[in-house]
């Protein structure tokens, strides 16, 4: 399908690039020996024009499934959610795949269509945990007591819904030497130094509308400016400019992590006072 077509590639990286990185990006990228970042031109050409072609199948699919609902006069009773687990890397930062924080991974499509829906695009921050709530307010049904997410009725519903506060943050984590763990590459754990020299895998990630911030515990951190910055490529972590902001964002991943489960660790009793 784009055979013929020329897309705008990545900048290119090199291996200092690689190395500047926290040390469990940097393993993860350099796993088994690879140096993906010395991909020709022309072979990330090809890799683009199969993405995009992949992408116009699933939208040609979508577009099967919504006719069927038409023909079976369905359209109006169902809720149609599109959404990704994660994104990929199509050598932004010198890599392919997934398993890191940069946007590329962890943003994602989040589409609903159902007549109590209003059309038009929300930029607010939103994260797959809010997905369920949605869905149990649509419906009807009764929230259980113990739920990380928020539903987005109250912000995307035509009709009034329950009170809807905007996120100020949204999080996400990740295991990092799962990625390096496979049937060619076994790096078995190792008490006191972990798996691979990476002692405690642990990622974690917080972002608000224009920063992000990234921890990996005893390994490093990173803070983007995702405003002048959208790239990802200047980590401003160990810049005294930013410490204020860098400890804004590491309070709000304590308060999340603590904070995460609070209901469920709540006697009954003690949740309506």
């Amino acid at each position: 399908m784009y055979d013929e077509v020329e897309f705008p590639l990545p900048d290119f990286v090199d291996l200092a690039y690689v190395q500047s990185l926290p040390l469990p990006v940097q393993k993860m990228i350099l796993r088994g020996g690879a140096r993906p970042f010395e991909t020709s031109a022309e072979d990330v050409q090809w890799k683009y024009r199969s993405y995009f072609a992949a992408c116009s199948q699933i939208d040609r699919e979508v577009g099967a499934t919504l006719d069927v609902l038409d023909e079976l006069g369905l359209r109006d009773s169902t809720l149609v959610i599109f959404c990704s687990d994660h994104g990929d890397q199509m050598l932004e930062h010198g890599l392919y795949g997934k398993n890191v924080f940069f946007e590329g991974s962890v943003r994602v499509p989040l589409m609903l269509a159902h007549p109590s829906i209003r059309p038009g695009p929300c930029d607010d921050l939103v994260e797959s945990t809010d997905v369920l709530p949605t869905v149990i307010e649509l419906c009807g049904l009764e929230r259980p007591s113990c739920f990380q997410g928020r539903s987005l009725l109250g912000r995307i519903g035509s009709a009034p819904a329950s009170a809807y506060e905007p996120r100020r943050y949204v999080f996400a984590e990740n295991v990092l030497p799962e990625v390096m763990t496979t049937p060619k590459l076994d790096n078995a754990y190792a008490p006191g130094r972990g798996v691979d020299g990476i002692r405690h895998p642990d990622a974690k990630m917080v972002r608000s509308k224009r920063w992000k911030y990234c921890y990996y515990v005893g390994h490093g951190e990173e803070l983007y400016d995702l405003e002048k910055d959208p790239g990802e490529m200047r980590n401003r972590a160990n810049d005294p400019a930013c410490a204020g902001v860098k400890r804004e964002l590491k309070d709000a991943l304590l308060d999340w992590l603590i904070t995460a489960d609070e209901p469920d660790q709540i006697a009954p009793r003690w949740r309506e006072v």
